[in-house]
C-alpha cells in the first residue's frame, strides 16, 4: 500500500518495498528528448483524470493527450498506431509490453519522471501503534536490499529497478 494522508492516521507503513516512476513508452532508439518541443506533435495515451494526464496537458502542450479509461484500451491503441507513446508507470508498461516479446520495438524513458512530483512507494502496512514490528520489518527490508538479495529477486521477475538504492546491485 502507498502510505497516503488518510491511511497514515489509521496504519503504519515500513521503508518503501517499490517505487514506480512514471516515464514515457516510445519507440526504440528514441532520442529527442521528453520535453515540450521533442514531444509536439505527438499522440500521447494516458489514463483520464491522473496525474499522467494532467503531466502531458500542463508540461507538454504542443503533444496531444489521448485518454483511456485503462492501460489495455491503451495497449490495443498502441498496438494499432492510433497513439505513437504512452506516459505512465514503468512497472505497468514493462510487465504489459516491454518485458514480453513485442516489446522489442519499444523503450521506456530515462530519466524516471514524477507526474505527482514525488515519489511515491509501495510499502507494508502494519497497525498503527506497532511501531517495534515496523522496525523489525524495516531491518529485514533494508538487510534484503543491502546484500542485494532483492535484486537478485526482482530480476526473475522483472527487468526494471525497483528501488534507488538497487543501483549498488547492478
Amino acid at each position: 500500500r502507498a502510505p497516503l494522508p488518510e491511511r497514515l492516521e489509521a496504519t503504519e507503513f515500513t521503508i518503501p518495498v517499490l517505487l514506480n516512476p512514471e516515464g514515457f513508452l516510445v519507440p526504440k532508439g528514441w532520442d529527442k528528448g521528453y520535453d515540450n518541443a521533442a514531444m509536439s506533435g505527438m499522440r500521447l495515451g494516458v489514463h483520464k483524470g491522473s496525474s499522467h494526464a494532467k503531466y502531458v496537458e500542463t508540461q507538454l502542450p504542443d503533444a496531444t493527450p489521448v485518454y483511456f479509461e485503462n492501460n489495455d484500451e491503451m495497449l490495443l491503441d498502441l498496438k494499432a498506431g492510433r497513439i505513437d507513446g504512452v506516459f505512465g508507470g514503468k512497472i505497468n508498461w514493462t510487465t504489459l509490453l516491454i518485458d514480453t516479446p513485442e516489446g522489442a520495438d519499444w523503450m521506456l524513458s530515462e530519466p524516471d519522471f514524477w507526474a505527482a512530483g514525488k515519489k511515491a512507494g509501495m510499502s507494508w502496512a502494519v497497525q498503527k501503534g506497532q511501531m517495534e514490528l515496523v522496525e523489525k520489518a524495516n531491518a529485514a527490508l533494508q538487510s534484503i536490499i543491502d546484500d542485494c538479495t532483492y535484486t537478485k529477486i526482482r530480476k526473475k521477475y522483472l527487468s526494471i529497478q525497483l528501488l534507488e538504492e538497487e543501483s549498488n546491485c547492478m
